[in-house]
């Protein structure tokens, strides 16, 4: 499982989407926590976050990190990149019709776990404004020198 907390706890999350094509949005997340000696995955609220700050996308391993070592980071936030890819791709039928190419790699920004908002988090700043972003964006996470 690639969704793994600085010590070693698993967490399951799932994101809620409004489905209208290119025009959904994340509007929230759920955060399940994995006990392996209960076989259990048990719904974590805001408040059992511990300041963690969790990355998630499509193509990214899914990452918590202690916001308080970095204080760039919101705690108790998920920072998430587009993670829904349909429609058509390089390389399909070029003679379909171009309404059929679904939006992907707009939808990003950060939920705040605990007041239940999403801020945005845009690179380049004007990505709303893209009907598609290919490759999707993903976090990539420097090493730290000490």
């Amino acid at each position: 499982m690639d969704r793994v907390a600085p010590d070693g706890s698993c967490f399951n999350y799932s994101d809620e989407r409004c489905p209208d094509r290119c025009h959904y949005m994340t509007i929230g997340f759920e955060i399940w926590k994995y006990y392996p000696e209960e076989r259990k995955f048990k719904y974590l609220d805001s408040s059992l976050l511990g300041g963690l700050a969790i990355f998630v996308g499509l193509h990214s391993h899914s990452v918590a990190i202690q916001a308080s070592e970095f204080p760039e980071v919101k705690p108790n936030s998920i920072y998430f990149t587009d993670g829904y890819c349909a429609g058509k791709l390089e390389g399909d039928d070029e003679d379909e019709d171009d309404d059929e190419v679904f939006c992907r790699g707009h939808d990003i920004g950060v939920f705040n776990y605990q007041d239940e908002t999403v801020s945005p988090c845009y690179y380049p700043c004007d990505a709303p404004s893209f009907k598609n972003i290919l490759p999707p964006p993903i976090w990539f996470f420097p090493r730290r020198t000490i």
